[in-house]
């Protein structure tokens, strides 16, 4: 077959490129071999890793029903696995062998890289960093442990709202770098959200976990800032039945309206705080 004089030039150039990236050391090269045994004692977990979910591998082993695909799992040079904890229990409780395929090297630190479909979640992130000894995070488990709240509500009371340039709440609790900088001020705060939790209608406590509503926390968090907001005089008017009730809102703001709505209860208009 006879080549254009265009083709054969892309032809040419298309060679000199492939020559000179051999030439370079880019040519194909061996980073591992991957191999299979039914020797499952040999492998290790590492103790950071995240905890295995008993769906995913359930949800494995029936595809392996259908085909069971020799997709090796990814062992350091220890035969620490890095990825495919799952794959391992599922073929193992299978009675299928483990394909695997060894890179030296690998640490924990490397596990999170290889989970893009199934990416580690807040909880995983804690593991990892307490069992490193972060006693930032032994703290932030304790804190929302004691008052059954959310997660990225428990790292805005405890960390602050405002983050480092280029950073933001994920990287920052990711990194390990999260810090406790307002543990006092997040206590006291709780103290009088738990304090008035009995006047507050029921609809703003979460059955599941006795949880009041973030909204109303982060609501009252700001009311507290405004320098005429008095918190036993907003408690009392709680308990008037005279008095605006606090209402189930989906926004903060409308929260702290709320509240000062029902502090200048009775107030006079000297007196009354407003929203700024």
């Amino acid at each position: 077959m006879k080549l254009s004089a265009g083709t054969a030039s892309r032809a040419s150039a298309k060679t000199t490129i492939v020559t000179f990236l051999k030439s370079n050391g880019h040519a194909d090269r061996k980073v591992g071999e991957v191999m299979e045994t039914y020797d499952y004692d040999k492998f290790k977990f590492l103790d950071l890793n995240r905890d295995p979910d008993k769906n995913n591998i359930k949800a494995i082993k029936e595809s392996m029903k259908i085909k069971a695909l020799p997709i090796p799992i990814i062992v350091n040079e220890h035969n620490e696995i890095i990825d495919g904890q799952h794959s391992f229990y599922a073929r193992k409780e299978s009675n299928l062998p483990i394909v695997y395929l060894v890179i030296e090297g690998l640490t924990i630190d490397d596990v999170p890289l290889f989970q893009t479909g199934r990416p580690w979640k807040d909880h995983d992130w804690l593991k990892l960093w307490k069992g490193r000894g972060n006693q930032h995070y032994v703290v932030y488990e304790q804190f929302r442990k004691k008052h059954r709240l959310g997660h990225w509500t428990v790292v805005g009371l405890l960390y602050g709202e405002e983050y480092p340039k280029n950073e933001d709440r994920n990287t920052i609790w990711r990194k390990g770098i999260f810090t406790i900088n307002l543990l006092n001020e997040a206590e006291d705060l709780m103290h009088k959200v738990n304090s008035v939790a009995k006047y507050l209608d029921k609809k703003l406590i979460l059955k599941s976990k006795k949880q009041v509503n973030r909204n109303f926390i982060w609501g009252l968090k700001r009311a507290l800032t405004n320098k005429k907001f008095n918190f036993d005089v907003f408690a009392d008017n709680l308990t008037n039945p005279k008095a605006p009730k606090i209402q189930n809102w989906a926004d903060d703001e409308s929260f702290v309206q709320n509240i000062l709505d029902v502090y200048n209860y009775g107030l006079p208009a000297n007196k009354q705080a407003k929203m700024s």
